[in-house]
Formats: C-alpha cells, sequence, structure tokens
C-alpha cells in the first residue's frame, strides 16, 4: 500500500515510531527519498532485519499512479529511514497491509486530503476551516472536506460491529442484573429460613464475620456451578457465537474477565442479606416462628 503523507501523518493518526525516524518538513518540502515503512512491510520484504538505511523502490509506484501525477521519477529509490507501527488499513476484518510511507511533494499538488485533529465539534471546525481556505484562496476546491475518521469507520465495517456490541452488552447487562437480582432473593429468602438457626448462633456468641461467612458459603457452591456451566457453554457454543459477533467466546482473558465480573456481583448481591443476616437482634431472631 502506497501512502503519501507529510510528517505530522503519524502524530495525528497516533501511530507509534518503533524504530528511526520520519522525514521533517524541510525533507517533506524537497520531496527528499526518504520511505517510512510499517511492521508489516518488514516482515513481507525484509524478512524480519533491519530496516533502517535500507534502499527500496516500488513498482506499484508506475503502476498505481499515472505519470502525469509525478514529481519524480516512478523508479527512483528510497531510503528507508524509519518503522512505525502498524494500523489498520484494509478494514477491520482483514490483516494489515504491508505500508509504503512517502513524502506528498513526490506527487504533482492535483489533490490533497487533510486530516484534522481536533476537540470540538467536528461540523463547526469544518466549517470554519473551508472559509479560511476560502480567505487564503478563493480558487482552491474543498467540496469534500466533510468526512471524518468515524464516517470512514462506518464504511469499513465498523457501523456493523459496533451495533453487534453494542446489542450483546445490552443483552449482558440486562442478564447480569437479572442473575443479581434471582440471587438477592434467593440468598434472602434461604437467610429468612434460618432465622432462628442465625438467633441461636448469636445468642451463642457467634460473631458478624461467622455469620456472613455461613451465608456466603451456603451460597458458593450454586455461584461456582453456574460459573462453570457458563464457562462450559461459552466454549461449547463458540462457533455459534462467533458467527453473529464475529469475535472469540474461548479467549482466556475474556472469559477471566466475565468470571470475575460475575463473581463481584454475586459477592454484592449475597453480602446485603448476608450483612442483614448478623445485624438481627438474638432475641427477636429466637421468637420467629
Amino acid at each position: 500500500m502506497l501512502c503519501a503523507v507529510s510528517a505530522h501523518e503519524f502524530a495525528t493518526l497516533h501511530i507509534p515510531v518503533m524504530s528511526g525516524r520520519t522525514f521533517d518538513e524541510s525533507e517533506t518540502l524537497r520531496a527528499a527519498h526518504f520511505a517510512v515503512v510499517n511492521q508489516a512491510f518488514v516482515k513481507e520484504f525484509l524478512a524480519d532485519t533491519n530496516p533502517i538505511g535500507r534502499a527500496v523502490r516500488s513498482p506499484m509506484l508506475k503502476a498505481e499512479l499515472p505519470e502525469l501525477l509525478l514529481a519524480q521519477k516512478p523508479d527512483d529509490w528510497f531510503q528507508i529511514i524509519g518503522v512505525v507501527g502498524d494500523a489498520r488499513n484494509d478494514g477491520l476484518n482483514r490483516p494489515v497491509k504491508p505500508a509504503f510511507f512517502f513524502p506528498y511533494s513526490f506527487l504533482l499538488p492535483t489533490d490533497v486530503s487533510l486530516l484534522i485533529k481536533t476537540t470540538t465539534n467536528p461540523d463547526t471546525m469544518l466549517n470554519s476551516f473551508k472559509e479560511r481556505l476560502r480567505q487564503y484562496n478563493p480558487e482552491l476546491i474543498t467540496g469534500r472536506l466533510n468526512r471524518t475518521l468515524l464516517w470512514w469507520l462506518d464504511t469499513q465495517g465498523w457501523g456493523q460491529d459496533r451495533f453487534i456490541a453494542t446489542l450483546f452488552a445490552m443483552f449482558a447487562i440486562f442478564a447480569l442484573a437479572l442473575a443479581a437480582t434471582g440471587l438477592y432473593s434467593v440468598v434472602s429468602f434461604a437467610v429468612s429460613q434460618r432465622t432462628q438457626e442465625v438467633g441461636i448462633r448469636m445468642a451463642l456468641g457467634a460473631p458478624r464475620t461467622s455469620i456472613v461467612r455461613l451465608v456466603l458459603a451456603s451460597t458458593s457452591m450454586t455461584l461456582g456451578i453456574g460459573l462453570a456451566l457458563g464457562l462450559i457453554l461459552s466454549i461449547a457454543l463458540h462457533r455459534v457465537f462467533s458467527s453473529w459477533s464475529g469475535g472469540n467466546s474461548r479467549d482466556p482473558l475474556t472469559l477471566m474477565a466475565s468470571s470475575l465480573i460475575l463473581v463481584f456481583v454475586a459477592l454484592i448481591a449475597c453480602l446485603v442479606p448476608a450483612w442483614r443476616a448478623a445485624t438481627i437482634d438474638p432475641m427477636r431472631a429466637l421468637r420467629t416462628e
């Protein structure tokens, strides 16, 4: 993939420089024959060797770009001066393509795209920027200066992935709330059934912490069985989930994070009735039928 860029491209898109450097403003303006490549380029064409200082040229430069657009000879050699990290350049679901970055001044300035980073509303900023360009040169055409990176991501399929992720997140939050409510109700009912037992234990001198541990221990087996069944079903239904969301339900980090969230919510749902049982008056508990 050929990319004619300025020296500020990588900082604007937060693409890290892994080794070497990028071309500076003076090198960009004089169309210096320097190139920056990504890690995928190094892996595919340079066998993971140190690329800094090596000379390369791309037949694609002559094949893809008409000679009328070239300010320099298309078969010139470029010296690699830096390697940048891989960034998605062929959609979100495909591997990163090898990328070859060279100064934009290597091409004749017939069509220039600008990347602008802002903390304000994009539409407001774009209108202001268009006005400044008209003041600078009324003959400049800025017809397509209305695209955001969010729009570009939507055209690359991110919109569908975002919708699926949002849908799954809503279902997960709803299911988690139902599980927490159900667990709280079951534990509260179980504690109410053992009110006299709790009263007897406390009358005999049992501390509150032992009562809390008693309630938590009675629900730990249920929680463990539920977690085990959930993990087994997640692994067994991997193909079904992958066909819906494109993710990996067998990812260890995902499974661990989900289990920890469930344990945390379950502890909160159990601690409330457990603490309520530990603070009950022993005499009142003994009189309960």
